[in-house]
């Protein structure tokens, strides 16, 4: 009998805990910022990682990368220039759509010197032009990023990865639309459409 109960339970719990609509998480100390660019703790990253997906992700058995927000990518010969095809359909919880666009926008909101970003780091050492940008030493045109379409966004390394991969998926390369993020700060969640 006792385990038929704990058994409704298991069962009823998902219907009650999900009709709610509420994302909670045991996350321990509340957290310093919600700004991807701005993060450095484990308690914001808990936060960041359920929130926000990068253009690849990695796979938790073998640590290769695996698509995320980008459905597929290629290498050129030289290791210099990655090309990502974004998921078709990608959107933002408010049903924004989220295109080539909004990641270079996002990653040069990173690589900003006036954004102070903690990981910009991370970007600087393997982006072509992005060192420069980010010491104020060029325009964000230097930077070897762009928006090739909607649905397609390149990068130029300053020299071949080490790695077969060689760039990482994680922190200050993810997007996020950052003028829908600091309204939302203020103002509360985006409001849903359609």
């Amino acid at each position: 009998m006792k385990k038929l109960l704990v058994l409704l339970v298991i069962l009823c719990l998902p219907a009650t805990v999900f009709s709610q609509g509420v994302f909670r998480i045991g996350n321990g100390a509340e957290p310093q910022s919600l700004d991807p660019h701005m993060i450095s703790g484990v308690p914001e990253h808990r936060i960041y990682s359920s929130l926000f997906e990068g253009l690849v992700t990695y796979d938790p058995k073998t640590a290769d990368p695996v698509p995320g927000v980008a459905e597929s990518w290629t290498i050129s010969k030289d290791g210099l220039t990655y090309t990502f095809k974004l998921r078709k359909g990608a959107v933002w919880s408010d049903g924004t759509p989220l295109t080539a666009k909004t990641v270079v926008d996002s990653w040069l909101r990173c690589l900003d010197p006036e954004t102070a970003a903690k990981y910009a780091s991370l970007l600087t050492g393997v982006i072509k032009g992005a060192k420069n940008y980010n010491a104020k030493k060029a325009g964000p045109e230097a930077v070897g990023i762009k928006a090739v379409d909607d649905a397609t966004f390149q990068m130029t390394l300053e020299a071949p990865a080490p790695t077969p991969w060689g760039c990482s998926p994680t922190m200050p390369s993810e997007s996020c639309p950052f003028t829908r993020f600091r309204n939302s700060a203020r103002t509360g969640p985006s409001p849903r459409t359609g």
